[in-house]
């Protein structure tokens, strides 16, 4: 199933540009209004599935592992004894 996120989620940018999703307001009549188009349009709801599931993968562990590995060997690259906070 397609996701329908309002415009107050957090990922809500990325799901509109990656085109994984409807984003719309939190008004009864947009939601009610897409999910109508939805249900009506199986090639739709199909692509947004397709295209969610591609950028998914962008946080699957293999994909966000090496990022986090890499900001904490910057952290420790840049802290020193005493401090309390990377400079």
């Amino acid at each position: 199933l397609p996701t329908i996120v309002s415009t107050e989620v957090n990922l809500a940018p990325s799901i509109r540009s990656h085109d994984a999703g409807e984003v719309v307001s939190l008004d009864a009549a947009e939601i009610a209004d897409i999910v109508g188009k939805l249900l009506a349009d199986p090639a739709r709801r199909a692509e947004l599935s397709s295209n969610a599931k591609e950028w998914a993968k962008e946080f699957d562990w293999p994909s966000v592992a090496p990022k986090v590995k890499d900001m904490y060997e910057s952290v420790v690259a840049t802290w020193s004894p005493g401090s309390r906070s990377a400079r």
